[in-house]
């Protein structure tokens, strides 16, 4: 492996621990949560998050990618100049369309909340709104950092952000409950902790960008004065395809929120009944594939402007490098993560939510997270080389199935068709990008390294940590009172034994070699080292 990919390999690894560590506590915080306002206070609060996150795709248009990309260009050819003013424009466009947007959304709340089916939602989406005024901005910095390929700085960022929401959003609900108030009023306290903890991660990074620019300034000449409108039509042809690949998210997030509801309320179930169903879905559900996807997303945003790089470079070796590196990391992280939800999901909905009722929809949709991570590599795989409306046209099929899937299985099948249906839709639009991906980069990867053999591991895993679930709550089910408790109790030692497992079981099949190990920042060199004791257990 090269030095640039050891240092993408290292970017990698820092977006991928800041975004496990930001979903772990957006998981984590859910469960305080849904004790305060249950499954019809989380059905407002999701009801509110698709709307949200339409707007800031269109608020954003894609040029904090872009940014990144653009950024990404210059700096490889020592342009230090260009690349801070792409960065100052972009903050420029940020702020006018940051404020544009939450003007939309915090006037046209009481009419997305109609939409979706429960009217009550309106106090969450305005909540939520005020965040639009900051998260554009902080976008904007994020991918100036990224753009330089300081994934460490804006990796910070993110998990200040979250532990900042997280914070807010459990005291706000709380303070607003015991007030008296209702859950309506309970879960816009906690749509709200978003713009909060916005504002305290743009602080962070508006600090590390001028930290940045110092230590870059004896490389710049001050003379180097571009165009402006070249850059925003550079710019602008790089955003309109990243925004449109952006938007089929909370687009197919959409079909959810103004489908569930309303096809349950159209098949004889209450309004009530429907929103809470629609809580276990998001919340029970979606929410907990977002820990595992999170590779994905990090893998993604290193992965872009690395291959942009490699681009300019016209550097092919190192692009295919780049890209089978990232297939290997998503096989190696996603399918152990698949194993642990289809296997465990009854145990892990009664540890976080205390029931079981979303036990069979997180089996559904842990597939779905599959789907999702390599739909979402790949995407970045091919913005990278320049294909960017063909995973957009990709996703928006699989929006389309997702949409026709849920009006024929929702009616008869509830929140589990839903799951299905989202599964399969993600299916679609996965299967049609790697098949682009392979047809136009050229890239013959090792089917045994990138999936045969991860899947052997899981598979291997997923028996393990079943058999050793089952042991285990045979021999302590009588110990404890609270079944909570006990699951808990089970669920972090049969982790952190499976954990153990798979990591043995990897090395023995050659998923991965000592010389990537030792990549891994921090801690590579001494695992490296460690393993050199056993030589037979890992290659070279």
């Amino acid at each position: 492996m090269s030095t640039q990919s050891q240092t993408f390999v290292k970017g990698a690894f820092f977006m991928a621990l800041a975004g496990l560590i930001s979903k772990f506590l957006g998981v984590i915080y859910a469960v305080p949560l849904y004790n305060m306002i249950g499954s019809y206070g989380m059905g407002l609060y999701q009801i509110a998050y698709p709307w949200y996150l339409t707007m800031l795709t269109i608020a954003t248009a894609g040029f904090p990618l872009a940014l990144s990309k653009a950024v990404a260009e210059r700096v490889a050819v020592a342009d230090y100049d260009g690349a801070d003013r792409i960065f100052g424009l972009s903050l420029r466009l940020m702020t006018f369309t940051g404020i544009t947007a939450f003007l939309i959304l915090f006037f046209g709340a009481p009419l997305f909340a109609a939409m979706a089916g429960n009217s009550e939602a309106s106090l969450a989406i305005r909540a939520l709104s005020i965040a639009i005024l900051v998260v554009p901005l902080l976008a904007a910095f994020r991918g100036y950092l990224q753009g330089h390929q300081n994934m460490g700085w804006s990796g910070t960022s993110q998990v200040i952000e979250q532990l900042v929401r997280v914070i807010v959003i459990l005291s706000g609900t709380y303070l607003v409950l015991k007030a008296g108030y209702g859950v309506a009023y309970g879960a816009a306290a906690a749509t709200f902790g978003g713009a909060v903890g916005a504002i305290a991660s743009l602080l962070i990074v508006v600090y590390f960008a001028f930290k940045m620019r110092k230590q870059l300034q004896h490389k710049m000449t001050g003379q180097n004065r571009i165009d402006v409108w070249p850059i925003l039509k550079k710019l602008v042809s790089y955003a309109i395809p990243i925004s449109l690949a952006g938007l089929v998210l909370p687009i197919a997030q959409q079909v959810d929120t103004n489908t569930v509801v309303n096809l349950l309320k159209w098949s004889g179930v209450t309004r009530e009944a429907a929103t809470e169903a629609f809580g276990i879905l998001t919340n029970d559900g979606y929410r907990l594939i977002q820990l595992p996807v999170s590779f994905a997303t990090a893998i993604g945003y290193s992965l872009l402007p690395a291959v942009s790089e490699a681009i300019a470079l016209k550097n092919q070796s190192l692009v295919h490098d780049r890209v089978t590196i990232s297939f290997r990391l998503i096989s190696l992280l996603i399918l152990p993560s698949t194993a642990v939800m289809v296997v465990l999901a009854a145990p892990i909905d009664l540890m976080l939510f205390g029931h079981t009722n979303g036990a069979r929809v997180i089996q559904i949709v842990s597939f779905m997270g599959i789907f999702m991570s390599f739909e979402l590599i790949t995407t970045f795989m091919l913005q990278g080389i320049g294909q960017m409306y063909l995973p957009v046209r990709n996703m928006l099929i699989g929006t389309g199935c997702k949409l026709i899937l849920n009006l024929l299985f929702i009616p008869f099948l509830g929140i589990t068709g839903a799951a299905i249906s989202a599964s399969l839709a993600y299916a679609v639009s996965s299967w049609l990008n790697v098949r682009s991906v392979f047809r136009l980069t050229g890239v013959r990867l090792e089917w045994a390294l990138m999936l045969t053999r991860p899947l052997t591991a899981s598979v291997l895993f997923g028996g393990f940590i079943w058999g050793s679930y089952a042991l285990l709550h045979r021999f302590l089910s009588h110990m404890f009172a609270s079944p909570r408790l006990l699951v808990t109790l089970e669920l972090m030692i049969v982790l952190l034994v499976g954990g153990i497992f798979y990591v043995i079981v990897t090395l023995l099949i050659g998923s991965v070699s000592k010389t990537e190990i030792s990549y891994i920042p921090k801690i590579g060199g001494r695992l490296a080292r460690l393993l050199e004791r056993w030589p037979r257990l890992i290659k070279s």
